[in-house]
């Protein structure tokens, strides 16, 4: 009973690989772009403002994503979020101080070849921690930021990128807030470089 299987098994292993390399199509019938979207993380240097402290210079890191290309939308437009985590290196008059924050908004960049120059705007959340007034010793508001900034296309894929940003925090500690600010080192991957075939 065994012997008489073994035919019937070779033929539908031989027709299986002559099928295998047939397609309905020869070519994909079209190829787009996976995600229009950039993608990175660096670490940022911020003077993180802080009253009565002669330098508040303090690092973290920092992740982000740009949405390029938005329908309906002017090519040069775009979305850009962030967030940033700054807990590094705090100075020795306040060493609880560190801060989050996730903010986003619109972005507007000219693309010359390799390198692209770009600004942007920003509305978001941040919190904060810093040596206690009595028993307040944290605090949390919505932020305001804008910056921008450089990036040069290293690879097919990978964008070298320097940041700037300009935050209000209001009404934190003084009457105008405190006004954090700093520069981004960063790569980023473009996803727009995966293909999808139809």
């Amino acid at each position: 009973m065994r012997s008489h299987c073994i035919p019937v098994l070779f033929l539908a292993a031989l027709f299986l690989a002559a099928a295998l390399p047939i397609s309905a199509q020869s070519n994909p019938s079209a190829v787009q772009g996976a995600w229009p979207l950039i993608v990175g993380g660096g670490i940022s240097r911020f003077n993180m403002d802080f009253p009565a402290v002669s330098s508040s210079n303090m690092e973290g890191p920092t992740l982000w994503v740009d949405w390029v290309h938005i329908p309906f939308a002017p090519r040069q437009l775009g979305l850009h979020a962030e967030w940033r985590k700054l807990n590094l290196n705090p100075p020795s008059a306040a060493p609880q101080l560190r801060s989050n924050s996730f903010s986003g908004g619109p972005s507007y960049t000219w693309t010359f070849s390799r390198l692209a120059l770009y600004g942007k705007g920003e509305v978001g959340y941040g919190s904060m921690d810093f040596p206690p007034f009595g028993g307040y010793s944290h605090d949390s508001r919505t932020i305001w930021g804008v910056g921008g900034g450089a990036e040069y296309r290293i690879w097919n894929s990978v964008w070298a990128r320097a940041d700037y940003e300009y935050q209000w925090w209001p009404d934190l500690f003084v009457s105008g807030g405190v006004h954090p600010n700093g520069v981004t080192f960063s790569l980023g991957y473009d996803l727009r470089t995966i293909h999808r075939s139809y």
